[in-house]
């Protein structure tokens, strides 16, 4: 009677039996029905979640599938034996807002078709304002409001609840101030960051042992520049090819053709050794601090990992001096370095995973979905400290993300990629606000918005 989508799919799922086994899993189970019997339930429900047997049939593995399509697996084997209550714990976090649209739409109609109740789990006040007639504010285990979603998010009687909305909708200082216009000297600077005609290519599968393989295009023909000091966005679908052109800015793979060249050197088809200069000045932020840490490794030796590519080695005390000063410059105390990772929220994770980028003082940094896996209150902590870092240290950031909330609030500029391409480039609130491609268009239909979906409920409500 009760089924459960989690957060992230792809632990959620079994890697070594296919998505056909594990929907029929759970009717076979509890139903005592036949084996046939059960895949047949299964292929229905595969169909009813938009994963059709032509393109996806049952014996897939989870590993085949994208983002989105494991999603969809998920809720088929929560809602395969149409019961009264599904539990969704931020379904859509991990989700591009296309995606999420997607994946909330699907869930709306399966509660409504199954007369299913359905508490949504979320930090998200935008998708719980589309989704929830009741809203619980939750804080430290204690109820602190609880009632008509609409109502209590548009009054916000308790503090609590005013701060997370201001939370939602934070945009630090330093974004405000340079949407006002190019006086900054850095932008007047050479481009720290030329990537010029980059196209990469990927082995396609053989269809036929007399026919060649197709290679697949993953990045099209992209330019773009970077300027010291600026902070740009690359937004897109998930699948649209920006972490592979996020790995060939990173050296960490090499383009099929064209060139990137950073502080005028070209980095493409360089030597580990060529590139060590390079490596000091640009580091990387990921999605899961908690993932890029080796967990048995003190926070000293986490942080300090880059300094290998300092061309003079500091000595013990230089390292221990230098790790305690990125750490004070993300917020963190001496005290924490003889500390461990799982001793520290994901917030306070991902400073370190900041404290680590910046202790070689880069001059660009870039942030992989940087904010994703965190809630608003922390959320908007993180990007005041990026905005912060940027006006004492200069960095410039490159940030990769599919939320416009986050590009809006931390970027001065923002591309909008799709099949491989850059499609769109401007200001960041121009793009925004008056988007010219379809692929712009779609996102910003598709993000959620607070202050739209409150008035929405209000109006349904008369």
């Amino acid at each position: 009677d009760i089924g459960m989508v989690f957060q992230e799919p792809m632990t959620a799922l079994n890697p070594v039996k296919t998505i056909g086994e594990q929907v029929a899993e759970g009717i076979r189970w509890h139903t005592r029905a036949s084996r046939a019997d059960a895949e047949d339930r299964a292929r229905k429900m595969l169909d009813r979640v938009g994963l059709p047997s032509a393109q996806f049939p049952l014996s897939r593995y989870p590993h085949e599938l994208s983002g989105g399509q494991r999603q969809r697996v998920v809720i088929a084997i929560a809602c395969a034996l149409k019961p009264k209550l599904l539990i969704a714990d931020e379904p859509t976090t991990a989700l591009d807002v296309v995606l999420q649209a997607q994946i909330l739409d699907l869930l709306r109609d399966l509660v409504a078709e199954n007369r299913m109740g359905l508490l949504l789990i979320s930090h998200d006040l935008a998708v719980v304002t589309e989704m929830a007639e009741r809203i619980i504010i939750l804080r430290h285990g204690e109820v602190m409001e609880a009632g008509d979603t609409a109502r209590t998010l548009s009054e916000q009687l308790h503090p609590y609840t005013r701060q997370l909305a201001q939370a939602s909708m934070h945009v630090p200082a330093r974004a405000r101030t340079n949407e006002v216009g190019q006086d900054n000297p850095m932008l007047q600077a050479k481009p720290l960051l030329q990537v010029e005609s980059v196209t990469r290519d990927y082995p396609g599968r053989r269809k036929s042992l007399l026919k060649r393989a197709v290679p697949t295009r993953a990045v099209d023909d992209v330019s773009f520049s970077i300027d010291p000091g600026q902070s740009v966005a690359l937004v897109g679908r998930s699948g649209c090819g920006k972490s592979t052109l996020a790995r060939m800015v990173l050296a960490l793979d090499g383009p099929t053709s064209g060139t990137i060249r950073f502080r005028g050197e070209v980095i493409t088809g360089k030597s580990e050794a060529e590139l060590k200069p390079a490596r000091r000045d640009m580091q990387v932020v990921f999605q899961d601090p908690y993932g890029s840490f080796d967990p048995r490794q003190k926070v000293e030796k986490l942080v300090a990992e880059p300094l290998h590519v300092l061309e003079k080695r500091p000595t013990n005390a230089e390292r221990r001096e230098m790790v305690a000063k990125a750490l004070h410059e993300v917020g963190l105390g001496p005290r924490d370095m003889d500390k461990y990772p799982h001793e520290f929220s994901g917030g306070q994770r991902q400073r370190l995973s900041i404290a680590r980028a910046i202790i070689t003082r880069p001059k660009l940094v870039v942030a992989d979905e940087p904010v994703s896996a965190l809630d608003v209150s922390i959320r908007a902590q993180i990007l005041d400290l990026f905005s912060e870092l940027n006006q004492k240290l200069g960095v410039a950031y490159l940030f990769i993300t599919h939320d416009l909330t986050v590009a809006r609030a931390i970027t001065d500029q923002v591309m909008i990629m799709h099949a491989g391409k850059i499609v769109e480039r401007g200001r960041t609130s121009a793009v925004l606000d008056h988007p010219q491609s379809e692929a712009a268009k779609a996102l910003v239909a598709a993000a959620p918005d607070l202050h739209r979906a409150i008035a929405r409920r209000l109006q349904e409500q008369g």
